[in-house]
């Protein structure tokens, strides 16, 4: 795993999201993260109120057992997605 100097994980891949820290306040691992991102169904939810919008997404982790929501946004500066 890498990280950028704000402490974002940066993606292995140039298609991959930059995962943000607050991703994984519950305790998420970043391959379900990245798992539940690349095998997502939605977007389930999209947050209009916000200025780019953000977007929810549901995945199922590694295992297929849990299925976890995913935040993402787009934001000035950064070429590829966030996932928040």
């Amino acid at each position: 795993m890498h990280y950028d100097n704000a402490g974002n994980t940066l993606p292995e891949e140039p298609d991959e999201p930059l995962i943000l820290p607050s991703a994984f306040k519950h305790g998420v691992s970043e391959n379900d993260i990245l798992h539940a991102w690349r095998m997502a169904r939605g977007p389930v939810d999209v947050n209009y109120h916000r200025d780019p919008p953000t977007y929810m997404y549901v995945g199922p982790g590694v295992s297929g057992a849990v299925w976890y929501e995913i935040g993402t946004a787009s934001r000035a500066g950064y070429d590829q997605e966030l996932i928040v």
